[in-house]
């Protein structure tokens, strides 16, 4: 799922341009056909309200390939750059091309004390498809200590029960391999940063995470396969010791619409502040606010985790470790629990006050007892309105009320369609007064939302299409290329949206003008679809229309 932006210039600020033919000099930048080189340089040269726009192709970091596992390179920095609240800073891919950005080092994407830019469009690769496991196994216990001298945290090849039983040092300032350990996009003490629309997978380490930020937005990114060489203990999606940069208490970080799945560990952790290990693998989380505390400076705002699919995560699809204010709305989470059987198999909070779990679906695996809802050393707890299929723990089940213990009936759960069946509970079930508007396609919300993170959306009103059709039509129907929807009148910005039998977005055109709208079936397969047509916000039009081979 990488989400395609059209690109819209803006008038009266500046379009730079990066390809892989530029020079990051002067004279370069500022046309498609004399780029710059980097988006690194590029970033110097912006200023509020300007685009950077890249060229098609694969960008790393400069070092990339060179076989040094201490590798601190990044292939894109941002650092010390600022918009303004009417005038973002975007970096996106030019006119809808595919990009790449790929890296070996700390980072592949770093945006450090910076605020009002935009991140959206690209795919983000690392390099757990070139790291061996073994590799990873072998240099899992290397770091290197403030003087840079290599050391050895556990001898290699010890056997995991000699390390359960180890007493170790505490360890400061050491640097752990970045070739092992590497993350896909880190956003570091930077405010109103948007990060949208990008697929980030296959890093080592961590994919995309936040660390001491407020208002942050994380929204219909795909984050897969992260976190599976590292040591570190690595999730997919972290939001990590936030720090308020004013005292308003309503929702400033936001987490929207993610596909998440299939980030886990094959290596287990160890952490150099503490005199154990745990020879075992209990990382890999999905989505896990971490740290989000008072004491670290989180004193006012909340954190949004909303209409988000995590599914096939090692340990956990949302995971709320130390934090306070977090509101978990309408996710839905399928088999958490890729690399292990541990207690939190689903949605899990340890430590945390003010937090509520409402009109969420969870699945957990049955033949364990593990939880899909489960809270420890936690307060101020709001549990509503959830469709279980799992074990919940005891904490869970005392305060928790109009929980709906059913299989949730998801289209078909093994190709990842988490699009709801006609007869599923949680059809018009949620507690409305917490439902978001839309779900995770964008769609709106009807007046009584569904459970979970994907509307259940009935091709209602076509046994009525008769009336609404009067004076419109699609022509040919069946068709198999092409098709055009005709009017007897003018419209005036309308828009013409695509359902399949789902009730999903498929195809959509806006602001249309005319009495007729050629458009063509793409790579959409053959079968029933639903045709809507909207002015000003009013349904006008209602019909079925077949694609036929």
């Amino acid at each position: 799922m990488l989400v395609i932006f059209s690109v819209q210039f803006s008038f009266g600020q500046t379009n730079y341009f990066v390809g892989q033919t530029g020079q990051d000099a002067a004279g370069f930048g500022l046309s498609a056909s004399s780029p710059f080189l980097t988006v690194t340089y590029a970033a110097t040269q912006v200023t509020a309200g300007d685009t950077i726009n890249v060229l098609s192709g694969t960008y790393t970091n400069t070092s990339y390939g060179n076989g040094n596992m201490w590798n601190e390179d990044e292939a894109v920095k941002i650092y010390d750059l600022h918009g303004n609240a009417s005038a973002y800073i975007t970096i996106r891919p030019f006119g809808n091309q595919s990009v790449t950005f790929k890296g070996d080092g700390d980072y592949i994407v770093q945006i450090r004390n910076s605020s009002y830019i935009r991140l959206q469009g690209f795919g983000i690769e690392g390099e757990v498809n070139h790291i061996p496991l073994d590799s990873a196994l072998q240099y899992q216990f290397i770091y290197k200590d403030s003087l840079g001298i290599i050391h050895y945290r556990v001898a290699p090849h010890t056997p995991d029960s000699v390390v359960d039983t180890m007493t170790f040092p505490i360890l400061n300032h050491i640097l752990r391999p970045g070739y092992f350990n590497g993350i896909g996009v880190l956003v570091q003490n930077s405010n109103h940063v948007d990060i949208s629309g990008n697929h980030i997978h296959h890093t080592p380490g961590t994919g995309l995470r936040a660390f001491q930020c407020d208002y942050i937005n994380f929204t219909d990114n795909e984050i897969d396969n992260c976190s599976r060489r590292s040591s570190v203990g690595n999730h997919g999606l972290v939001i990590d010791g936030s720090i308020s940069v004013d005292n308003i208490d309503t929702a400033k970080i936001f987490i929207l619409r993610n596909r998440v799945h299939h980030n886990y560990n094959e290596v287990y952790s160890w952490n150099p502040q503490k005199t154990f290990i745990n020879a075992q693998i209990d990382e890999g989380k999905g989505i896990t606010p971490q740290r989000n505390t008072v004491a670290n400076g989180w004193r006012h705002g909340r954190i949004r985790i909303e209409n988000n699919l995590a599914y096939l995560n090692g340990f956990s699809g949302v995971a709320v470790n130390e934090g306070v204010r977090v509101d978990i709305i309408n996710n839905s989470c399928y088999l958490n629990s890729f690399t292990g059987r541990g207690r939190y198999l689903g949605i899990s909070i340890q430590s945390g006050d003010s937090i509520s779990i409402v009109n969420n679906i969870v699945v957990a695996d049955t033949s364990w007892q593990g939880f899909a809802l489960a809270a420890s050393d936690t307060s101020n707890l709001l549990i509503s309105t959830n469709l279980i299929q799992g074990h919940v723990d005891a904490g869970i089940a005392a305060i928790a009320v109009n929980s709906v213990f059913t299989d949730p009936q998801f289209n078909n759960p093994s190709v990842y369609d988490f699009s709801l069946q006609p007869s599923s509970a949680a059809i018009n079930a949620s507690l409305l007064t917490m439902a978001p508007l839309t779900d995770f396609f964008n769609n709106t919300r009807d007046s009584l939302p569904d459970i979970g993170a994907i509307e259940y959306i009935s091709p209602i009103g076509i046994a009525d299409a008769g009336q609404l059709l009067e004076h419109v039509g699609v022509y040919p129907n069946p068709f198999s290329i092409q098709a055009t929807f005709y009017s007897d009148f003018i419209l005036k910005n309308a828009t013409l949206t695509v359902y399949n039998t789902y009730g999903q977005i498929v195809k959509q055109i806006r602001n249309i003008s005319d009495q007729w709208i050629v458009f063509t079936r793409d790579n959409l397969p053959s079968g029933p679809y639903f045709l809507q047509l909207t002015e000003k916000n009013e349904i006008i039009a209602i019909d079925k229309i077949m694609i036929a081979d």
